[in-house]
């Protein structure tokens, strides 16, 4: 797969998620497209984040679903 189709995933699920709303409400940062394809993102320990979690992956499945770890 080519490095644009994983840029356009990354794009697509950043939107989905509420775009620069989400970091602005959030405060996340580091936004990295990953090559799964999905989306990296950090949040900070302000925002909330509960049990040690600071970094999400969301991943794009072939069965057009989501997978966050």
């Amino acid at each position: 797969m080519s490095k644009s189709y994983h840029m356009e995933i990354t794009q697509i699920i950043f939107g989905r998620l509420g775009g620069r709303r989400l970091m602005v409400m959030t405060g996340v940062r580091n936004l990295i497209a990953i090559p799964a394809p999905g989306l990296q993102f950090n949040i900070p320990k302000s925002a909330g984040a509960q049990h040690r979690v600071t970094r999400l992956h969301v991943i794009l499945d072939p069965s057009d679903t989501y997978t966050v770890l």
